[in-house]
């Protein structure tokens, strides 16, 4: 599976999705880019899942017709992620 770990997470996070291809939208140089935008750039790439910490997501974007699922985390910060697993 292709993963895109949105520009408000830590880096970090990659080592604990092993078994994907991980890459983050700084890697991408897609800083800055908004939803809607960054949405449809990770579906052009061919990925399959954008992890982001921006719970708004949800609200200010429609999901319909899409290729990609969002998965939304309610921390962000790298201490609280890595006690997870």
């Amino acid at each position: 599976m292709r993963v895109l770990l949105d520009e408000n997470l830590p880096h970090k996070l990659r080592t604990g999705l092993l078994g994907h291809e991980v890459m983050t939208a700084s890697y991408m140089g897609w800083n800055g880019i908004a939803n809607g935008r960054l949405l449809s750039l990770a579906e052009s790439h061919g990925i399959d899942v954008l992890v982001t910490g921006d719970n708004n997501i949800a609200y200010q974007q429609s999901m319909a017709g899409r290729t990609i699922s969002v998965v939304m985390l309610s921390a962000t910060k790298w201490m609280i992620l890595n006690s997870l697993w």
